[in-house]
C-alpha cells in the first residue's frame, strides 16, 4: 500500500485523530479485503464520496478523486466528524411533495412520482397536450418520462402555467436589457412586510437564534462566529416551512453583521413579477450585496442535497446594482 500523506491532529475535545492518505485503488482493496460496512451517516452519493467502518474500526473515505483515506482511531473519527462535518438536508423520498410560491401568497403544491406509480397513472390519463395528461379524479400529470408532477386539479395547473409564462416573458425582458430589477424565482409571498420590511430587522436577525436552536451567546456579529451559526442551521431538514421561518432571519443577521464590521447601509430590492420586497445592503462602492441569492440556494428545499454553502459566503456575495 502507498502511503501519500501521514499525519495527525487533535479534535477540540483533546482526542488525537490520525490519518493516511492512500491512493483510492488501494482504499477500495481495503473495503473489499476488510469487509467494510458503509457509513451512511457521513457518506453523500450525491457527491460520490463514502466512509466505510472495517472490521478492525479503521475508517476508509473514499471520495471522487485520485485518493482515499485511513482515519484512526475510530472514537477519535466519530468526534472529529461531530466537530466538523456539515451537510445540506433536504427530504429526497418519493412521492415528494414541492411547493411553487405564486404572487399574493398563492402557493400550489404538486407532487413528484415515478416508477410503477406513474405508470399506473399515465396508462389511466387522458392526453391533453404533448406531456400534459389529465387523470380520472381530475388531477393532472406532467410527464417528464423517468418522472411526473402531479397538480391537483387543472385550475391550479393552468396558475402555474400562467406563471411560468410570466415568469419567462421577465427573463426575457431581463436580457434584451428592457427590464432592469430584480428577477427571483419561486421566492413570492416570502416577504410578508413588503415595502415596511427595514422597520423590521432588527426583530428579524433577534429572532434568529430561537428559530436555529442555537446559543445567543454566538450571535454576537462577528465573522467569526458565522461558522458557529453554520453548524446549527445545517442541523436542521430544509423543507419549505423551515425557508419560510429561516429566510428573512438570516439577511437580517448575515446583514447587520456586515454592517458591524464595514461600512454602507439598508436597502430594499424589488421583484416586479412577483412583487417582492427583498432586503439587501448597499456597500460604500454603490454596489448591492444581493444576498438573497446565496441565500435562497442554501434554504432552496428543492436541490443541494449534501451540499453547502457557508455564511460567510453570503457576508462576501455582491453584486452589481440591479436598478
Amino acid at each position: 500500500m502507498k502511503i501519500i500523506k501521514e499525519q495527525s491532529f487533535k479534535n477540540q475535545k483533546g482526542s488525537t485523530l490520525h490519518f493516511i492518505r492512500i491512493p483510492s485503488k488501494d482504499g477500495n482493496s481495503l473495503v473489499e479485503k476488510h469487509n467494510g460496512k458503509l457509513l451512511e451517516q457521513f457518506s453523500n452519493p450525491t457527491c460520490d464520496s463514502y466512509f466505510y467502518v472495517l472490521e478492525d474500526k479503521r475508517i476508509v473515505h473514499i471520495p471522487l478523486g485520485p485518493e482515499a483515506t485511513i482515519y484512526e482511531p475510530y472514537d477519535a473519527f466519530i468526534e472529529h466528524m461531530e466537530e466538523t462535518n456539515i451537510q445540506k438536508k433536504i427530504v429526497s423520498l418519493l412521492p415528494n411533495k414541492k411547493l411553487i410560491r405564486l404572487p399574493k401568497y398563492l402557493p400550489i403544491e404538486y407532487a413528484i412520482i415515478k416508477g410503477e406509480e406513474l405508470e399506473k397513472k399515465r396508462a389511466n390519463a387522458i392526453l391533453l397536450e404533448k406531456t400534459y395528461y389529465q387523470l380520472p379524479n381530475g388531477e393532472i400529470l406532467r410527464d417528464n418520462n423517468s418522472t411526473g408532477d402531479v397538480f391537483k386539479n387543472n385550475i391550479e395547473f393552468e396558475k402555474y402555467q400562467s406563471y411560468s409564462k410570466k415568469h419567462y416573458d421577465y427573463v426575457k425582458r431581463k436580457y434584451s436589457g428592457e427590464y432592469k430589477g430584480l428577477l427571483t424565482w419561486n421566492l413570492a409571498g416570502i416577504n410578508k412586510f413588503g415595502s415596511d420590511t427595514l422597520e423590521h430587522i432588527e426583530e428579524l436577525s433577534s429572532s434568529l437564534p430561537d428559530l436555529l436552536d442555537a446559543p445567543k451567546n454566538i450571535f454576537d456579529f462577528t465573522v467569526n462566529n458565522l461558522f458557529k451559526i453554520d453548524k446549527h442551521l445545517y442541523k436542521h431538514i430544509i423543507t419549505y416551512e423551515f425557508q419560510e421561518k429561516v429566510f428573512l432571519p438570516l439577511i437580517a443577521y448575515v446583514g447587520q453583521t456586515y454592517l458591524k464590521n464595514n461600512v454602507g447601509d439598508w436597502i430594499l430590492l424589488y421583484d416586479e413579477l412577483n412583487d417582492l420586497w427583498l432586503p439587501d445592503i448597499r456597500q460604500v462602492n454603490g454596489e448591492m450585496k444581493m444576498m438573497y441569492h446565496p441565500v435562497s440556494i442554501i434554504l432552496n428545499p428543492e436541490d443541494g442535497q449534501g451540499i453547502y454553502l457557508t455564511l460567510k459566503r453570503v457576508y462576501l456575495h455582491h453584486e452589481s446594482n440591479p436598478v
